[in-house]
């Protein structure tokens, strides 16, 4: 039986709300001791290491936002009707914004007119790899500078935007590019009660469907080790697509019920045409808008029983080898229950909001 009988989704005006974004509710799922102590405590078990996957995932998702921003520079003009000066100040600012003052001049500083535009348009998109402070580590041959940056190249071969530019709204304030995401949901429970939380995120883009500009989608970038038909159908119907669709839709005022997922092994296979650089459209209907309303509610429901007794939240033992690596709680979980919280105490502590203007981990 479903434990509400209604919900609605606005964007958010009280910030003071509970926020659970897609990574919290998806760690909360896959076991709820490792959920609330990484996403609600915010901890980590001690490392010495560098979250490499992480790192690297992160430097080529700025390169994809600079490659959708510079299509702005160089169609917007025509695609959106806009003068030349104020197709230029969008670009400006949307850049300033994302990649801050200096940086943003440096990549500017790669454009040379001179030359063709693809290579004007690989220029500035690789900039932001090569200054946003991404290096190799020795221990790890495959996310390397030159791996990435060959990953990106392919990838900008491959999309073009032109037809499919990111949306632009309100003569520039509102650009489709890292576009955050901040709604509440209220549920009217079966008792009568009200909820509220806020539902968080970041789009990596919002773009219109095709050169009629009659429907927008999503896009989401992901770079994985290996693509292929399980990689694909994980697409299907993952939760994080459908919130993206609800929450952009509520803050719109448009629905949204499309998006396209674009995914780019690292490294690049040599037969990269085949296995190394995937499109996945994706879709939502009606259904599994509110299968998404269950599990969120769901989710929270679990999260609101343990919150505050970490100690006793539920092991699920079937998480503790996912992605083929050992779970960095089990230590943690596999300690007697009177050392656990002298434990959480000496953890690291590490602070992440998908509405963090670089989208980056922070130290506190």
């Amino acid at each position: 039986m479903r434990e509400y009988t209604n919900v609605t989704v606005t964007k958010t005006t009280d910030p003071s709300l509970p926020s659970f974004d897609n990574t919290r509710l998806v760690a909360i799922n896959t076991c709820p001791t490792d959920g609330i102590l990484r996403y609600t405590l915010n901890k980590r078990m001690s490392y010495g290491g560098r979250a490499m996957a992480l790192e690297a995932g992160g430097a080529a998702h700025e390169v994809f936002a600079a490659h959708r921003l510079y299509h702005i520079r160089e169609h917007g003009v025509g695609a959106y009707g806009l003068e030349p000066s104020r197709a230029d100040e969008i670009f400006q600012s949307t850049g300033r914004k994302l990649f801050g003052t200096e940086r943003f001049a440096t990549m500017v500083g790669a454009i040379n007119p001179d030359e063709d535009a693809r290579t004007q348009r690989v220029a500035f998109s690789l900039t932001a790899l090569y200054t946003g402070g991404f290096y190799d580590d020795p221990t790890d041959k495959k996310r390397t500078v030159t791996n990435i940056e060959e990953l990106c190249i392919a990838y900008m071969d491959r999309f073009d935007w032109a037809d499919e530019l990111p949306i632009i709204l309100n003569d520039g304030e509102f650009v489709g590019i890292e576009v955050p995401i901040d709604v509440t949901l209220e549920y009217t429970l079966n008792d009568g009660s009200i909820e509220r939380y806020r539902f968080i995120g970041r789009a990596d883009g919002l773009h219109w469907k095709d050169a009629s500009r009659s429907s927008l989608r999503i896009h989401e970038n992901k770079t994985a080790s290996r693509l292929g038909d399980a990689w694909e159908a994980s697409h299907t119907m993952s939760h994080q697509h459908t919130g993206y669709m609800i929450g952009l839709s509520a803050i719109l005022g448009r629905e949204i019920r499309n998006g396209l997922v674009l995914g780019t092994a690292l490294p690049l296979p040599r037969a990269y045409n085949l296995n190394g650089i995937s499109r996945v459209p994706v879709s939502r209907q009606d259904f599994e808008v509110i299968d998404w309303f269950d599990w969120f509610l769901h989710t929270v429901h679990l999260h609101e029983r343990y919150k505050n007794e970490p100690t006793n939240a539920p092991h699920y033992t079937h998480s503790c080898n996912r992605y083929f690596r050992p779970c960095a709680f089990i230590p943690f979980c596999a300690s007697p229950p009177e050392d656990r919280v002298g434990m959480i105490e000496e953890m690291h502590t590490e602070v992440w909001s998908p509405l963090h203007e670089t989208g980056e981990p922070t130290d506190e």
